[in-house]
């Protein structure tokens, strides 16, 4: 019940942001002391490198911005406690915490057994007779996670723009702006 709560009050949340969310540093900032911005990707499942990035630099969104940019699940052993780390730290800071889509948030890789485990099996043996929930939640969940951050810093006249997997050079940010992407549940197959 712990996870569901987790993944509804985390959708809760995704449902209300753009498709690429800003974060202004010198808006954000009320000490003297800048927060360090912490970009993070392809964790891949792998909790013992989440665990020495929370070690180095604190709970993630408490003291540090963090950028997770895509690629939380598939081929670790630990891939759902990865997610709900992930997830309860935006819930907890969802002003310093940002989520990006990855090529892995997506129902096709999550369901093929080149990845082991892949976040399928993971979830079905993680909750037992709950696993099909959970998993349905989390593909839910995936379907509205943003696609990109920007990051403005106006006192060194800098943007940085933070994507899982680049874009095209010719795609104006205004029609990424404009799409639907909770129509999308797949990545890998737009139409489905």
């Amino acid at each position: 019940k712990y996870a569901i709560r987790i993944l509804d009050n985390a959708l809760s949340l995704l449902k209300t942001l753009p498709n690429i969310c800003e974060l202004n540093l010198d808006e954000q900032n009320n000490n003297d002391k800048p927060k360090a911005i912490c970009v993070i990707g392809d964790l891949h499942g792998h909790f013992d490198d989440l665990v020495y990035i929370i070690r180095k630099f604190n709970i993630p969104g408490k003291q540090n911005y963090f950028v997770f940019n895509g690629d939380w699940v598939d081929r670790g052993s630990k891939q759902i406690e990865v997610l709900l780390t992930i997830l309860y730290s935006f819930i907890l800071y969802p002003n310093s915490v940002f989520l990006n889509r990855g090529n892995h948030e997506d129902p096709i890789p999550n369901g093929l057994p080149v990845y082991k485990p892949c976040l399928k099996v993971a979830t079905l043996k993680y909750f037992g007779k709950y696993g099909s929930i959970v998993y349905d939640k989390i593909q839910e969940l995936f379907k509205h996670l943003p696609l990109a951050t920007i990051v403005n810093n106006k006192s060194l006249n800098k943007r940085y723009f933070i994507v899982h997997g680049g874009i095209n050079d010719q795609l104006e940010l205004e029609v990424i702006q404009q799409i639907d992407r909770s129509v999308y549940s797949s990545i890998a197959r737009p139409k489905n």
